[in-house]
């Protein structure tokens, strides 16, 4: 896979700052005459209205390397093409938002929450082309933590987090707390 990336950085005022980056991400899949071009992007931007406190907005988009099976073990016949149990890459696109505050010098908290699209992409039988499978994904998560530090490389942390998948494929979904 070849990635390609431009982008600024800016500083906005003393408070806000901001990086934006996009390009091309290309692949090509080993024994086959498939090809997945794909725009991609990651932005950021961090707000710190106070000396404690911050805001980050990210988003961004990617494509990576399948967990699922892309490939046919011998004696098995081959999936067909949009075969949501068989995919070549997925395509990510990620929204997060985070905060993070300083209470005092021992005690702070995180917050954030994060929605993530994710299409599954497969081989077409046209040469050198890639769909989109039957399947994708939302995956939405909730995370709170608290820190406490007892000294200066030392503490405590407490956290508690929730997701939430729903999914094209039956049974793929979840939700979870922990």
């Amino acid at each position: 896979a070849m990635r390609y990336r431009t982008g600024i950085q800016w500083k906005a005022t003393a408070k806000t700052t901001g990086d934006v980056r996009v390009g091309l991400t290309q692949k090509e899949f080993d024994g086959s005459d498939s090809e997945s071009t794909n725009f991609n992007w990651l932005a950021q931007i961090t707000w710190n209205p106070a000396a404690r406190t911050t805001f980050n907005l990210l988003t961004g988009r990617t494509t990576q390397e399948s967990y699922l099976v892309s490939g046919t073990p011998a004696g098995v016949t081959a999936p067909t093409a949009g075969n949501p149990s068989d995919a070549l890459a997925i395509d990510n696109r990620d929204y997060s938002l985070e905060w993070a505050q300083r209470w005092g010098s021992r005690f702070a908290t995180y917050a954030s929450a994060r929605f993530i699209q994710s299409d599954f992409l497969d081989v077409d039988t046209g040469p050198r082309r890639t769909v989109v499978t039957d399947r994708s994904d939302e995956v939405k998560t909730l995370s709170l933590t608290g820190e406490y530090m007892m000294v200066k490389y030392f503490s405590f942390l407490g956290s508690v987090s929730s997701a939430d998948r729903k999914s094209t494929v039956p049974g793929a979904g979840y939700d979870s707390v922990v």
